[in-house]
């Protein structure tokens, strides 16, 4: 439902990263916003791929672009900050719960950036 509404809203776009087989293994998707676009989230099965994404991204927009990256995607947030990107802001993901989300547990799991600290 969230991908479907994100794609729905206007200016929004969408990459997709394919393997050699051509299965797609990866997407991002860059949404318009009041003062920037934003980039994610960003799903991808290696670093490469996210990286690929991302650059992909960043080469079809214009003007000021953020993208949400955890602080445990270190690789990332190094070639983003390669690539001209600065930390603008920083935030702490809670959970009510005694069972923690894959992606906080896991950080080799698939998710490169979030869609932004308000989805969660």
């Amino acid at each position: 439902f969230l991908l479907t509404s994100f794609m729905a809203r206007s200016g929004s776009r969408a990459w997709i990263c394919r393997d050699a087989a051509h299965q797609p293994v990866g997407f991002a998707i860059a949404r318009e916003g009041r003062r920037a676009t934003q980039i994610g989230p960003v799903v991808a099965a290696s670093a490469p791929q996210a990286q690929a994404l991302v650059q992909a991204a960043r080469g079809a927009l214009q003007g000021l672009v953020l993208i949400d990256v955890s602080t445990a995607r270190q690789g990332l947030n190094d070639w983003l900050a390669q690539q001209g990107f600065a930390v603008q802001r920083g935030f702490v993901r809670m959970a009510l719960s005694a069972t923690l989300p894959a992606c906080v547990t896991h950080p080799h799991d698939a998710l490169f950036a979030v869609a932004g600290p308000e989805f969660g």
